[in-house]
């Protein structure tokens, strides 16, 4: 009895296992990949202290086997001082001027798609 339990139980396993292999649906991926950066710039001067950061992010997404999707994103970020200026004996004027502080972002969005 316990054999003839055991082998019927063996039996529905199998054809249950057959029929999920006979009747599955072919296999899909989406595959996603993302890219994360960043840059820095630091000017060696004493004086001006120029200071350039870029992070950039960026994402690829294969939807289906033909067709890619892609965007990025890049910013700018910059601070600092331009250089404090003497003229002195090549001009008649003597001129100095200070250092001026300045900042600036620059923000940059680009995409596109591939067949």
């Amino acid at each position: 009895m316990e054999k003839l339990r055991l082998s019927r139980l063996a039996l529905a396993a199998g054809g249950a296992l057959a029929a999920s292999v006979l009747c599955a649906a072919p296999a899909r991926a989406q595959v996603a990949t993302a890219d994360l950066g960043s840059a820095m710039f630091l000017e060696p001067s004493k004086t001006s202290k120029l200071l350039v950061v870029t992070p950039s992010a960026g994402v690829a997404v294969l939807p289906t086997n033909w067709l890619t999707l892609q965007g990025q994103y890049q910013a700018d970020i910059v601070t600092g001082a331009s250089e404090a200026t003497k003229s002195g004996r090549v001009s008649r004027v003597d001129l100095v001027s200070q250092a001026t502080h300045f900042s600036d972002t620059r923000h940059e969005l680009t995409g596109g798609f591939t067949i």
